[in-house]
């Protein structure tokens, strides 16, 4: 129940780990998560591997005595802030273009996810549950996405099976890459169709 989770993302010119802190993947897999925006920032910049990962501690305090971890969460903090100006302050990233997936040649409609996934929650606010946690995750994090309304039988299977994968945000499918259909559906919701995220 205390596990941790931490967007890594590696990137593939550097070699360097961008590492941010999910917090509880059931209360953070949303579109309006911090660690999604910059997720989709960096996506949207060049591809990247990326892993969800779960820790059993603060993996911050567990290399306290390591002089990088402030400039770490500094710079992960500037990171998050560019993402939000990229997005220009909207309630959640633009699903706008297509996540691709290098390592296995596949390519999911991002609109097309949002229409079949987004619903409204506090405040008659949308969001979705955001398909990079489920499919990069490795830690069991999903399996708490039957708290919120998530189709088990669905993320269940796809759960992780991204995971470490060359993940990239793009306008057009690359050639002979197979298009995906992928819904994450909340059950429990009220859901909503056709946003402007998707008509842009």
């Amino acid at each position: 129940m205390n596990q941790k989770f931490y967007a890594v993302a590696r990137d593939i010119e550097t070699e360097n780990n961008i590492v941010i802190n999910a917090g509880k993947f059931h209360a953070n897999c949303y579109s309006y998560s911090s660690s999604v925006w910059t997720i989709h920032y960096l996506l949207r910049q060049k591809p990247h591997h990326v892993a969800w990962r779960g820790y059993k501690e603060n993996i911050y305090h567990a290399l306290q005595n390591d002089l990088r971890i402030k400039e770490m969460q500094e710079f992960n903090l500037n990171l998050s802030k560019r993402a939000h100006r990229y997005f220009c302050y909207e309630e959640t990233p633009s699903y706008l273009g297509y996540l691709v997936n290098h390592t296995k040649k596949i390519a999911i409609d991002l609109c097309y996810y949002w229409q079949s996934s987004a619903f409204y929650y506090d405040f008659g606010k949308i969001a979705c549950v955001d398909p990079i946690p489920v499919l990069t995750e490795t830690g069991g994090g999903s399996k708490r996405l039957a708290s919120i309304g998530i189709n088990l039988e669905i993320s269940g299977i796809m759960s992780g099976s991204w995971c470490g994968d060359l993940l990239q945000i793009v306008d057009e499918v690359p050639s002979k890459y197979i298009q995906m259909i992928l819904s994450f559906g909340n059950l429990q919701r009220d859901m909503t169709k056709n946003h402007t995220y998707c008509t842009m």
